[in-house]
């Protein structure tokens, strides 16, 4: 942004008495007495379509408040994200109609860039908040006021401010690549303290963070709002048991922002599902043999001697605090790293010596970001993908493709790109991709983070249908405690089980 001139404050690396000549930017004003976000008989409108996509007749948060708002997947909450943060029509395609006011400006007079200042949103996915510009983590907080120009020592002040209230300070040093889906999500909402925004938008932006510290965090952005006059916009699905938030002011429905909260039914799977499948054979599925793990350059081990055993049809839930190496854990199953002792066998045979043909044959692996294992440019060809050294006849093929979609609820979106589905949607097309095979074991990395209640309980439906062994992260202890006879507990680099 300083590069390009976007800013005319004088850079924070220029010596005393140099400005350069950089063009005029009328800066906002810093004081403003009405309601941060005003809007009236509001309306977006995606291209090509006629219809609205969201319409919303009237809402407003005034200096110091925080706003809660609902709605289910496709509901248009990140739509609102990034109508209110000046993305849309910038980087979103469509329209805004109607009266859209933040600061008391129309959202469309200023630049996404221009808006930035003053208006700061969190994404449900870390990975699309941050820079990707920065070797550490104290970096990547200082990098949005660093290209505001401002002074060093307020930089490193605010910087200094954001990690303690976000809790990650000990992690200053760390390369952002290496953190955890949670410690990159309060790395996010770091970086956004750290630009002292009027307006902070989160949008499902506690999703990947421990419920432990959720209710901490959520006291921290309430009281930051209230002291300083600022306004909060949350963001979140409905029927959520472990929201550190208090009752929603708002909800989405049937493409409407409505006053009060949502009349949320959650639906359970369907009778008759089998919580605990019969044993038909004891042994081991999955032995995890004394396994450590260190990172390169580390000086510590991130697992110490971890041991577990899954026979045919378990459960396990993995838990632990964010940071704990349970994804890392997940990908040693996987063999998609290599210990540095010990061993993790699948039917006896080491995975790190299995082709990766038949690994991925026998093993189902759901990453914690749907988006990091869809490549396709529609939903049937990502799901065809799975079977492409398949025995099976063409028809045999689009018949197993055929039952994946109708049991992951993505009938009739078989020419869909995936990503212009909702985030549940997403997640649903790589379920589907696994569900076209008959493997041994399926690894689920926060499997149900992205669903509405009605997305979880069609995930659930189909995961219980499932034959294979299953170890599942969460930071849902409703879903765990009641899905998952077996619990293995991740703490400190020890495995509990």
């Amino acid at each position: 942004m300083k590069g390009f001139g976007l800013f005319p404050r004088r850079s924070s690396l220029a010596r005393e008495g140099e400005t350069g000549a950089l063009p005029a930017l009328e800066p906002a004003p810093q004081t403003f007495n009405g309601k941060v976000v005003e809007l009236r008989e509001a309306a977006f409108l995606a291209p090509g379509e006629t219809k609205l996509v969201l319409e919303i007749p009237e809402f407003s948060v005034a200096p110091g408040d925080t706003a809660f708002l609902e709605g289910g997947n496709g509901s248009g909450k990140s739509t609102l994200s990034s109508m209110l943060s000046g993305a849309v029509p910038e980087h979103r395609g469509g329209s805004i109609a109607g009266e859209f006011r933040v600061l008391g400006e129309d959202v469309t007079s200023r630049s996404c860039l221009a808006w930035s200042p003053d208006v700061q949103s969190v994404q449900q996915n870390p990975v699309l908040s941050l820079s990707g510009c920065t070797f550490t983590v104290r970096e990547e907080v200082a990098f949005g006021p660093e290209n505001l120009a401002l002074p060093p020592a307020e930089i490193r002040a605010r910087v200094e401010r954001a990690l303690d209230l976000t809790g990650i300070a000990h992690l200053g040093d760390r390369n952002p690549a290496c953190l955890s889906g949670g410690e990159a999500q309060k790395l996010a909402l770091a970086s956004a303290l750290a630009m002292t925004p009027r307006l902070l938008v989160l949008d499902e932006a506690f999703s990947r963070i421990h419920p432990a510290d959720r209710h901490s965090l959520a006291s921290v952005f309430r009281r930051q709002t209230r002291e300083e006059g600022t306004a909060l916009v949350v963001l979140e699905k409905p029927g959520n048991v472990s929201s550190p938030w208090f009752p929603p002011a708002w909800h989405f429905r049937d493409g409407r922002l409505l006053p009060g909260p949502s009349p949320v039914r959650s639906r359970r799977p369907a009778a008759g599902s089998s919580l605990f499948p019969e044993k038909k054979d004891d042994r081991p599925v999955l032995v995890i043999d004394d396994l450590s793990f260190r990172w390169k350059g580390e000086t510590s081990p991130l697992l110490r001697s971890l041991n577990a055993v899954l026979r045919p049809g378990e459960r396990a839930a993995l838990t632990g605090p964010n940071g704990a190496g349970k994804s890392t854990l997940m990908r040693l199953c996987a063999g998609l790293l290599e210990p540095e002792c010990g061993a993790v066998l699948l039917g006896g045979v080491p995975v790190g010596s299995m082709a990766p043909g038949e690994r991925a044959a026998r093993i189902g692996f759901l990453f914690q970001d749907a988006e990091r294992q869809i490549f396709h440019s529609t939903v049937a060809g990502e799901v065809l993908f799975s079977l492409r050294n398949s025995p099976l006849s063409q028809d045999e093929r689009m018949e197993r493709m055929r039952q994946a979609l109708s049991a992951t609820g993505l009938s009739g979106k078989e020419e869909k790109h995936p990503l212009d589905l909702n985030a549940a949607e997403r997640r649903m097309v790589a379920v589907a991709s696994l569900s076209v095979r008959e493997g041994d074991l399926l690894l689920l990395d926060e499997p149900t983070r992205d669903f509405d209640p009605e997305w979880q309980a069609r995930f659930e439906e189909w995961m219980l249908s499932r034959r294979e062994a299953i170890v599942a992260v969460s930071h849902d202890p409703e879903f765990t405690g009641r899905l998952f006879p077996v619990s293995w507990s991740l703490v400190g680099g020890r495995l509990t089980t």
